[in-house]
């Protein structure tokens, strides 16, 4: 597939992704209070009385896109982006509907992995598009069943709010997961600082700082909606996406304080390995101290004169040899004495 569009004219619809399998999740619920309809199908036109949630699962179909698109009336620059998988998030807000894209993470582990998923609200329909296999919304399909569920009784707008809910949510889990491995290198750090592998900390912060900017993506999509919705989202359901907003700040709070941490894990194994070198030149300093007046006295006596006094004692070997213990043991009680060791 092509990642990069290149002299391709505006309005062409093609996919930039990584998927290879033809097949696709098409999902329809048109509900309402009262009645809920599940189907596989498109509806020849949109003039159903009931809302409608329209999901599709696998964007190389080109071809259902474009068939969904002329259903809902989607304008081929709209359908461009959808299938541009390598898009950041945006949102476009006309007349008659708003265009969402968002980045979801799919996992955090060995990297944090992320796709883009597209919302087209109009008014009385709602269309996700994204392209992993990844369930996500079964838990919202799920409410579906029951009657007095929100998403039945409310407006297509706050199934929206729902799910953008759900994506923020991801964020905690690969969050949550990144504060499971700070910590553990911390304790990692603080215990054995000689054996750990520094290149971790610039691996999970290159992460962290993926997630934080897919959280400000985000951030920015939903103050814009919050803002001007041109009336396609319901003021009582304003206070849904406030309440998602905040939590899209706090994670890019969370991120902030993430990448704080592993600066200072980094500052603390710095400091650890220079408290080791310190430590080990120390040792090796006051054996070279230990050494000096003994190797001074070696010298001495080594030199080649003809006349060194002591030199024909029989007894001279040993009394240097005992001279050297004295002023070693002096010098390791001074030592000791000053506390250097």
């Amino acid at each position: 597939m092509n990642k990069i569009k290149v002299g391709l004219p505006p309005e062409s619809i093609v996919y930039t992704g990584d998927r290879k399998s033809e097949k696709y999740d098409l999902s329809v619920l048109s509900f309402s209070k009262e009645t809920l309809i599940e189907s596989k199908e498109l509806p020849n036109k949109n003039e159903s009385d009931l809302s409608q949630w329209v999901s599709l699962k696998g964007l190389n179909n080109v071809h259902v896109i474009k068939k969904i698109g002329d259903t809902y009336s989607i304008n081929p620059l709209v359908q461009e982006d959808i299938v541009n998988t390598y898009h950041k998030p945006k949102i476009e807000v006309s007349e008659d509907y708003v265009f969402i894209i968002l980045e979801y993470v799919l996992g955090s582990h060995p990297e944090l992995k992320k796709s883009n998923i597209s919302f087209y609200l109009g008014r009385n329909h709602l269309i996700s598009f994204w392209d992993d296999e990844k369930v996500l919304f079964e838990k919202v399909k799920t409410r579906f069943k029951a009657k007095d569920s929100l998403v039945r009784t409310r407006s297509v707008d706050f199934l929206l709010s729902r799910l953008i809910d759900r994506v923020v949510d991801e964020y905690y889990v690969s969050l949550e997961h990144f504060n499971d491995l700070i910590e553990a290198m911390e304790d990692e750090v603080i215990s054995d600082a000689s054996s750990f592998d520094h290149k971790r900390i610039h691996t999970i912060k290159k992460e962290v700082r993926k997630l934080r900017r897919s959280a400000i993506g985000g951030k920015g999509v939903l103050y814009t909606l919050i803002s001007d919705s041109n009336g396609l989202i319901e003021e009582d359901n304003l206070k849904y996406l406030r309440d998602t907003y905040e939590h899209a700040s706090q994670i890019v709070e969370s991120c902030d304080i993430q990448i704080e941490q592993l600066n200072s894990i980094k500052n603390t194994y710095d400091s650890e390995l220079n408290t080791s070198l310190n430590q080990t030149m120390k040792v090796l300093t006051l054996i070279s101290s230990i050494f000096i007046p003994t190797t001074f006295i070696a010298g001495v006596l080594g030199m080649n004169f003809e006349f060194i006094p002591g030199m024909k004692n029989e007894n001279g070997f040993y009394f240097t040899l005992g001279i050297m213990g004295v002023i070693t043991v002096l010098l390791l009680i001074y030592f000791k004495k000053r506390k250097w060791f």
